[in-house]
């Protein structure tokens, strides 16, 4: 029974090592490369350069990899917000064709660059020591990006999503042909996946079945805004600079829940018991024109010193001033059911998501959108008639007052005028 046990177990092991290798030959531009990522306090996979492996985290904002080969100690106690090491204060040497694997052993690139430190790190208080894995959709030179060289060697598609912990490189093209998605092109400043956000809905995104869902402006549940955001992988939550954080809090959270400072990972969080969270109102990003919802209780974690209490995943954290006024983290993609695809060919994000919705009319009690239709139907309604009437009337208004003042000073010349003819016929 042992022997028998031993054996399926074995044979097990070997099917699975036969089908998570990656047969070189096969892959083309239809190809998906599939990689579990180690998730510790960021997403992190392997290379390998001389047989020697380097476990590195996954970095979405760098245009290049670079290695730390004095390999750093890994305890630390952070979880939630990670400083990255200032790049620009470093010394680097540059290094060219060296045979280099990413991710897999079998995925051998023979022409790329890296650049390995020279600098020491050891008096640096930051969390990526080791060095980073380049995913940045392009780079000052194509030989730096990783996404090209994969291109190139293998003419796999530059396509890639992080969802279920697990990192996909290639074709999503049927994927996001079949399913709800909105696309936004990402800016050309920056060699970092930026895109803006329009504003932000605070309230209930069921459709019910309605063709056209409106937002009603004075119902102070609709936050017009215009700002960049950037997808950032090495953090878990989504961070914003402070006075959004506050805008926030008063929307959503205000005497509901409360605001704590987490000294160890410097950032400050909402916390809030498990017994309101479905009580309180979900979030909608207006992106491209659509909104794309999500659920309020999908963007809590657990509070690992409290059991009571949640963490809310937006938070606000001093780097956000040095990077911008938002940094998503992993959570967006990897966890909330958003499937989020990063197109470095044509420069353009993917948010696929059933709950998306596509017709959106942004009204207030006095004006219509400019993108909307002000006339329903070729027909006027009593608002219309009503601000018509009043226009008229102040326009008549107008006239009146003009004539009476003309009359008024027509007259008082009129009388000057018969007392000197009366004072010239006396005389």
């Amino acid at each position: 029974m042992i022997k028998n046990n031993a054996f399926i177990i074995c044979f097990i092991f070997l099917i699975t090592k036969t089908f998570s290798e990656v047969d070189v030959k096969n892959i083309n531009e239809n190809t998906q490369l599939k990689f579990p990522l180690k998730k510790n306090i960021y997403f992190s996979s392997s290379i390998f350069i001389n047989d020697k492996e380097y476990e590195l985290p996954i970095d979405m904002s760098w245009d290049r990899t670079w290695i730390n080969t004095d390999i750093i100690s890994k305890n630390h106690n952070k979880e939630l917000v990670i400083e990255d090491c200032p790049i620009y204060e470093l010394e680097f040497k540059s290094k060219k064709n060296i045979p280099i694997s990413f991710f897999d052993k079998n995925l051998i690139l023979e022409d790329i660059s890296y650049d390995e430190l020279t600098s020491n790190l050891n008096d640096k208080n930051c969390d990526t020591k080791n060095g980073l894995i380049s995913l940045s959709p392009r780079s000052d030179k194509k030989v730096l990006n990783l996404l090209t060289q994969l291109n190139n060697a293998y003419s796999i598609k530059k396509y890639f999503t992080i969802y279920n912990n697990e990192l996909i490189i290639g074709n999503f093209d049927e994927e996001i042909k079949k399913k709800k998605h909105i696309v936004s092109h990402i800016l050309d400043s920056e060699n970092k996946w930026k895109i803006n956000i329009q504003g932000v809905y605070f309230g209930d995104t069921d459709n019910k079945g309605n063709n056209e869902f409106t937002i009603n402006v004075m119902n102070n549940n609709y936050k017009k805004f215009y700002f960049s955001v950037e997808f950032n992988c090495l953090q878990r939550m989504i961070l914003v600079e402070y006075f959004s954080f506050e805008s926030i809090n008063t929307k959503i959270f205000k005497n509901k829940c409360n605001i704590k400072l987490n000294e160890e990972e410097k950032f400050e969080g909402i916390y809030c018991n498990k017994n309101i969270i479905d009580k309180l109102p979900n979030i909608g990003l207006m992106i491209n024109d659509k909104l794309l919802p999500i659920k309020i209780n999908k963007l809590f974690i657990k509070d690992k010193n409290n059991p009571d209490e949640m963490l809310f995943l937006i938070g606000f954290a001093e780097i956000v001033w040095e990077k911008g006024p938002c940094l998503v983290g992993s959570a967006f993609f990897n966890e909330l059911g958003i499937k989020t695809i990063f197109d470095a060919e044509n420069s353009n994000i993917y948010f696929l998501s059933d709950d998306i919705i596509e017709n959106i009319k942004i009204v207030d009690d006095y004006s219509v959108d400019d993108k909307q239709v002000i006339l329903n139907n070729n027909s006027l309604s009593l608002y219309d008639f009503i601000l018509c009437f009043i226009l008229i009337s102040n326009f008549f208004g107008i006239i009146i007052l003009v004539a009476s003042l003309y009359k008024e000073k027509f007259l008082g010349k009129m009388q000057n005028h018969i007392k000197k003819i009366k004072r010239m016929n006396k005389q």
